[in-house]
């Protein structure tokens, strides 16, 4: 009986997941269709990033770039042995501040307005909004679908984000300090700060030298590289291309930070829902 309940129970399985890849299929079709459009449109020549920059730069961003690269492959080189903490994850906020603030007054020093570059007029902010959040829904299979690939790559090797299993031990915990201060820093400071480094900067420069193509795959793969967790890798270097899409097919930062901030907050509520000492625990 025990063997016939265990044969059924793995039929079951089957099915379930074949399901589940079926309604994948049916919800890529979306994200193709929306962000092929705006690719093709890209490749006409008809993206509307605005791109003020010069020759010099082009060396600063090449500078930044490789640090951050070099950073990245060190971190990940020793993943298993790192740690996160509430000051580490300060540390990272105040050196991405320092840049950023600093690459603002590279610019404004060249009298290239900052509001300008990054298109931050270009589009209301409720219509950014609702812009942002219509792009995120699509971009969600995507992403869904690189965790998936990944997963079943590296089996039980998979392991979650660092600061994921930080917010979920201190949200099992109720440490409200640890808690808030991970909202803040991937809620509000890492969407402002990455997308005005990755998106504004840094592909705005890319794509005034090399192209869109050549800026989005160099930004896309070096943003989910500095995360320094493989199995988060693919999806979000795929989050960053429609980070990107947006981007082009807006012309404002404004709905590609709007896209991170949603995007983080809802992580971090699931996360929150799940493990928080406020609900009771799975048997």
């Amino acid at each position: 009986m025990e063997f016939i309940a265990a044969a059924a129970s793995a039929k079951v399985e089957v099915w379930v997941e074949w399901v589940l890849y079926v309604l994948l299929a049916g919800l890529l079709y979306f994200p193709f269709r929306i962000y092929g459009r705006i690719a093709r449109a890209v490749g006409r020549g008809e993206g509307q990033v605005p791109t003020p920059y010069g020759f010099a730069d082009l060396p600063l961003t090449l500078l930044l770039v490789g640090w951050l690269g070099l950073a990245a492959l060190g971190a990940s080189a020793h993943e298993e042995e790192r740690q996160i903490t509430q000051q580490a994850l300060l540390q990272n906020v105040v050196i991405f501040s320092v840049i950023a603030g600093g690459i603002a007054i590279f610019l404004q020093a060249r009298k290239i307005s900052v509001w300008r570059a990054f298109g931050l007029g270009r589009v209301a902010p409720g219509r950014a909004f609702g812009s942002g959040l219509g792009y995120l829904l699509a971009a969600y299979p995507l992403v869904l679908l690189g965790n998936l690939l990944m997963i079943g790559w590296l089996g039980e090797g998979a392991k979650r984000q660092e600061i994921l299993e930080f917010f979920t031990n201190a949200a099992s915990k109720g440490n409200a300090w640890q808690i808030w201060g991970v909202i803040g820093m991937a809620a509000i400071a890492a969407p402002l700060l990455e997308e005005v480094l990755f998106r504004g900067y840094f592909y705005g420069v890319f794509r005034r030298f090399g192209g869109p193509w050549v800026g989005m795959l160099v930004c896309s793969a070096l943003f989910a590289a500095i995360h320094g967790n493989l199995l988060a890798t693919p999806g979000l270097f795929l989050l960053a291309v429609c980070f990107t899409l947006a981007y082009e097919r807006t012309g404002s930062l404004l709905v590609p930070i709007i896209m991170h901030a949603i995007f983080n907050t809802t992580t971090l509520v699931l996360l929150y829902l799940s493990s928080s000492s406020l609900y009771p625990s799975p048997a």
